[in-house]
């Protein structure tokens, strides 16, 4: 369709397949039909496009004076047209004349980078009374295909009696689509006594117990993800679950959130140790999800996890920053040593004091301590897992079954496991440490025990090394992490009375053997709270898996992991400082021979 009056295309209709041999327009010059030799004939719609004829406009005595003024909105702030966004361009006229415009009409025409971009071509103002404005919204989208470049937006103005506004053009830059980029990053679950679990808390996933899972998820790639949703999927009917999808709604490139489940596996469960559950993810594209199997095996520890969550920022190109763990770096990756097959354990952790006693504080990370290190003593230091002995929230009646009682260690597990000459011993202990008000001696705190009457509910140290001293073992290694002042991070273990600082020293002759300590007498057993465990496991897990190896040899010493560990600047004296608790901590350690090799990694 052609303006005679003007000489300018004003539309090109080209759905017709074969030759148009007639046309004509409807009495109003709204709609116009067409005849083709395709056998078919169309109605248009050209309500705005076909001006009206001159006489139907009326004469004025005035003319108009009509100027535009072009700008461009977009929501995401940043100026460009950006892929699979829809922004506007915008026309303000105003009308400086004494006359009324009539028919107003904007065309546009691109020109430039316009693949995948599409727009509004054409609008109208019936009239523009003098003094007045107006303004026209042309909405343009560009789809994933945009490339880098720049777009010229063209508008040719006419007005109906001809007193056309000079025409405006605008650029925009484009920029191509960032897609967002969903992925599974890890899972940690928990199985102690709580709202969404039911377990014995030792975060080994077992027959019948309700376990809470959390999964981390992140978006990896550079645009944003918005109407997220995840579904876990069960590929098992003996594995019974609720609360098993969750929207998430939008995230910013590098942004991470977590959601949480709970499940059970029945006793009738006899699949793969690894467990057929898997996390769906998808997003309101419906192309940069996908399902991730959670890798959650059956009788094998999985570290606790903690609610997290990490904001992306918009760069020219943006920085995705690994997620936040929901786990401590030492317990990724862990390095593997050599088989030691005689090699025996016991490991504790006394965390939930509450329940038996109300008034004894709570220690926060004992239980991802003992996990922890159990762990280590399996993969690093080669023991058998039948060869450990965990206690989790031990009671005094488990750790002398463990241990032995006041006078000799026969018959206890830790003597019966023992080969004389041939097992390393190992015990870790991490909770509560007390001292006798009366008989300032120190003590492990049960988790049924009474810090204000100690002395018959705790388990004595010098009862513990006693005992060990009587094994023929071929060496020991006892780590405490736990204090022995009466004070915790989290408050006094006394009601009324003031601490007393205890030694914590090895009374009787372990032949052969090392004793790691949390601190002086004077100091209380600090955590770090970013890595969810105690400060002295922490750092001693890093040092045993090679950064305490200062020569680099491939051997921990016990001289090499006493400089890590007490190192002011770098060790747990620096990090204690500078925790919450703002306490200096400056673990002890006692060994014969500072020389010896506590384990080798390679």
């Amino acid at each position: 369709l052609w303006d005679l009056r003007t000489a300018r295309n004003l539309l090109t209709l080209g759905e017709h397949t074969n030759d148009v041999n007639c046309v004509a327009f409807s009495p109003d010059g709204k709609s116009l039909a067409s005849a083709s030799d395709d056998k078919t004939i169309k109605l248009w719609n050209v309500i705005g496009v076909v001006p009206p004829p001159l006489e139907s406009v009326p004469t004025e005595k005035f003319p108009p004076l009509v100027t535009a003024i072009v700008s461009f909105v977009e929501p995401s702030g940043n100026n460009l047209l950006d892929g699979n966004e829809t922004a506007t361009i915008r026309l303000d006229f105003s009308n400086a004349g004494k006359g009324p415009a009539y028919n107003l009409t904007a065309k546009l025409d691109m020109s430039g980078d316009i693949k995948g971009i599409t727009a509004d071509k054409q609008k109208t103002i019936a009239t523009l009374e003098p003094e007045h404005k107006d303004a026209m919204e042309f909405k343009i989208s560009a789809d994933r295909s945009v490339v880098n470049g720049q777009v010229k937006f063209d508008f040719i103005l006419t007005e109906g009696k001809g007193y056309d506004p000079p025409p405006v053009s605008i650029t925009i830059n484009t920029q191509v689509f960032r897609a967002p980029e969903l992925v599974f990053v890890e899972t940690g679950i928990r199985d102690d006594p709580s709202e969404n679990s039911m377990g014995n808390g030792n975060r080994i996933i077992e027959n019948n117990e309700t376990i809470e899972a959390t999964c981390l998820v992140q978006n990896r790639g550079q645009g944003v993800a918005s109407g997220v949703k995840a579904k876990i999927l069960f590929d098992n009917r003996n594995i019974l679950s609720i609360d098993s999808s969750a929207a998430l709604g939008t995230l910013q490139p590098g942004e991470s959130k977590s959601l949480s489940f709970s499940f059970t596996v029945n006793s009738r469960y006899s699949g793969p140790p690894q467990l057929p559950i898997s996390l769906e993810l998808s997003e309101s594209y419906g192309n940069y999800g996908g399902i991730f199997p959670l890798g959650l095996e059956m009788r094998k520890v999985t570290l606790a996890a903690s609610e997290v969550k990490v904001e992306g920022t918009y760069a020219e190109e943006v920085v995705i920053p690994s997620a936040p763990s929901l786990v401590s770096d030492v317990d990724k990756d862990i390095p593997v040593g050599q088989p030691n097959p005689d090699a025996i354990a016991v490991v504790i952790g006394n965390a939930n004091y509450r329940h038996f006693v109300p008034t004894t504080p709570n220690v926060d990370f004992a239980v991802n301590d003992a996990q922890s290190f159990r762990e280590y003593l399996i993969r690093l230091f080669g023991l058998k897992e039948g060869n450990i002995v965990l206690l989790v929230n031990a009671t005094k009646g488990q750790i002398e079954d463990a241990f032995g009682g006041a006078n000799s260690i026969q018959g206890s597990r830790l003597y019966n496991m023992c080969k004389p000459g041939k097992s390393d011993v190992f015990v870790f202990y991490s909770g509560h440490g007390a001292p006798g008000l009366k008989d300032q001696q120190g003590y492990l705190v049960p988790i049924d025990a009474n810090p204000s009457n100690i002395e018959t509910a705790g388990y004595p140290l010098e009862q513990l090394f006693r005992n060990l001293s009587q094994l023929e073992s071929r060496s020991t290694m006892v780590v405490t992490d736990a204090c022995f002042s009466g004070m915790s991070q989290t408050g006094a273990l006394f009601t009324g009375v003031s601490p007393v600082g205890i030694r914590v020293q090895p009374q009787a002759a372990i032949p052969n053997s090392v004793v790691i300590t949390a601190g002086t007498e004077s100091q209380f057993a600090t955590w770090n709270y970013e890595q969810k465990h105690g400060m002295l496991t922490y750092f001693l897990l890093r040092g045993l898996r090679g950064a305490a190896d200062e020569d680099g040899d491939g051997q921990v010493q016990v001289s090499e992991l006493e400089a890590f560990l007490t190192d002011r600047s770098d060790g747990v004296p620096y990090a204690s400082r500078n925790s919450p608790a703002g306490q200096e901590q400056i673990p002890q350690i006692f060994g014969q021979d500072k020389s010896k090799v506590i384990v080798e990694v390679k």
